[in-house]
């Protein structure tokens, strides 16, 4: 079971007028967690977010960083790809961000967690280029219907 540290206090501002700004202070709690469950998430944390087999110390702190941002990239598509309302007119987004985009994060995590930044980064930019290019088709697409749509009218 957590335990409950003593109150903390941390300033706020309270709610007067911009000129009397006073400020005040409320308690807050942090939660300590056992020791067990710390080693724990310290572990997994750790050897999920691990770079092994980077020739140089300098492929390894690329490897790092590129495998920071591939997880954050995964966690920000998956989210988009559950919120996103699947309907005709962004079914082509859809498509491109969410799946492709997570297999190309897990390809990028995998590269990355092995020291292999370079391939790593490849795999990031084709998907980035990609989504890039398909926007630049859709435009295209929505500015040559919008010139045919013109010139049934005239």
């Amino acid at each position: 079971m957590a335990r409950l540290r003593a109150p903390a206090r941390t300033a706020q501002i309270s709610e007067c007028p911009p000129a009397r700004a006073a400020i005040a202070t409320t308690a807050t709690v942090a939660i300590e967690y056992p020791v067990f469950v710390r080693a724990v998430l310290s572990r997994v944390v750790r050897a999920a977010f691990s770079v092994a087999g980077a020739p140089d110390p300098d492929a390894e702190r690329r490897a790092r960083l590129l495998l920071v941002m591939a997880a954050a990239m995964l966690v920000l598509l998956v989210l988009s790809g559950a919120t996103i309302p699947l309907v005709r007119g962004n079914a082509q987004t859809w498509l491109t961000l969410s799946p492709i985009g997570v297999l190309a994060m897990l390809v990028t995590f995998a590269l990355a967690r092995r020291g292999r930044a370079d391939a790593g980064a490849m795999v990031l930019s084709v998907f980035v280029g990609k989504g890039d290019a398909l926007r630049g088709v859709r435009f295209a697409r929505e500015r040559n219907a919008g010139k045919q749509a013109d010139d049934t009218h005239q």
